[in-house]
């Protein structure tokens, strides 16, 4: 009975402002494993962290997309109490893999994407700190692996964080180019959950608000961001995504963005405006879309992300990188997210939609 229902799964904390970080040193754990990636070593969160948990094991994961390779060569976890992870959402989300791993005694690339069952007791409490204002990685129970050229996601309410920490000043040093391309990914969680076929009033409310803030949080000459406010709203536009799936703009850069070796975020920055215009060409009411978010049309959008993707040398696809075939547009249309995209492009839409974002 309970798949009658659309149900949200929170984290059960969500800890915001500058510095809360320091909420880990009143955590109840003793020996975590801390996942992360170069940048947080760097900018000195790593050493902070290991200075709260003496007892910690380190996991220093490769930039990119987690790939099941990775994973599944990944340190056993079954003596740590807790998993903190903190970077990206390809961090968060190989933490996820990782808990996935846990739980169950399958090879993940066997599991289905809503099958992972809760068959361990001694369930490591997880925290997930995001790094960037994208992904939304820390809001649900989604993670997504490489495997073969090809992105796969793995979808449970078991893989939603104990506790989410968002502390703005982990952001706050973002190259320009990765905080924009991240932030326009937050807003492509939104715009994609708002039209998903599995949409709902709940989630509309999430994604307006996530969009809407985004949007105006950017500045176009990049003077004066508001990443508290973009840290917040990628959180609410995963939120929203979470529970609805996301649609076209996914299936494509799932499927491209391995073959391309361009990050997720980027291209789909570069796919916002294309897609828009083709719901908007098949009667889906974008204008109004925009509208609650307080945007005057799709040509104020467009002229705003277009300044953004120039400003930063957010570049289009290379020609040389991708070729368009029948067995790639096969791909992107298996992909789980075409599935719940509002309108189903046939391949010429898709080739025509895929050669406005190449050059």
């Amino acid at each position: 009975m309970l798949n009658f229902f659309t149900r949200y799964f929170f984290p059960k904390e969500i800890v915001i402002k500058k510095g809360s970080l320091q909420r880990l040193k009143f955590l109840d754990i003793s020996k975590p494993i801390i996942i992360y990636s170069t940048s947080s070593e760097k900018n000195g969160n790593i050493e902070k962290i290991k200075s709260f948990f003496p007892k910690n094991t380190l996991l220093k994961i490769n930039s990119g997309e987690p790939k099941l390779s990775f994973i599944q060569s990944y340190v056993d976890i079954s003596k740590n109490d807790a998993i903190i992870a903190i970077g990206g959402g390809s961090v968060i989300d190989s933490a996820k893999l990782l808990m996935a791993r846990c739980l169950s005694e399958d090879n993940i690339s066997s599991l289905k994407p809503f099958t992972l069952k809760d068959g361990n007791s001694t369930k490591p409490f997880f925290v997930a700190i995001p790094t960037t204002v994208g992904s939304g990685a820390e809001s649900d129970g989604v993670a997504v692996y490489e495997n073969e050229n090809k992105k796969t996601p793995l979808i449970s309410d078991l893989l939603v964080p104990d506790l989410a920490i968002l502390d703005s000043s982990l952001v706050a040093d973002l190259p320009e180019n990765i905080l924009i391309t991240t932030a326009l990914d937050a807003y492509s969680h939104g715009f994609e959950s708002y039209f998903s076929r599995m949409t709902n009033e709940f989630s509309k409310i999430l994604s307006t608000a996530a969009c809407g803030d985004i949007y105006f949080s950017l500045d176009s000459d990049g003077s004066s961001h508001d990443i508290e406010k973009l840290l917040y709203s990628s959180y609410l536009a995963g939120l929203a995504q979470s529970v609805t799936s996301v649609g076209l703009i996914h299936a494509i850069s799932h499927t491209i963005s391995p073959i391309c070796k361009i990050s997720h975020g980027h291209i789909n920055s570069l796919l916002i405006i294309p897609v828009m215009k083709f719901y908007k060409d098949k009667d889906l009411d974008i204008d109004s879309f925009l509208k609650k978010q307080g945007i005057d049309g799709l040509n104020h959008l467009e002229e705003k992300i277009g300044s953004l993707l120039k400003s930063n040398n957010i570049v289009m696809v290379d020609k040389n990188s991708l070729t368009i075939n029948d067995d790639l547009i096969q791909d992107i249309k298996n992909d789980i997210c075409f599935k719940t995209s509002p309108v189903l492009p046939n391949s010429e839409e898709i080739i025509k939609i895929l050669e406005s974002i190449i050059e």
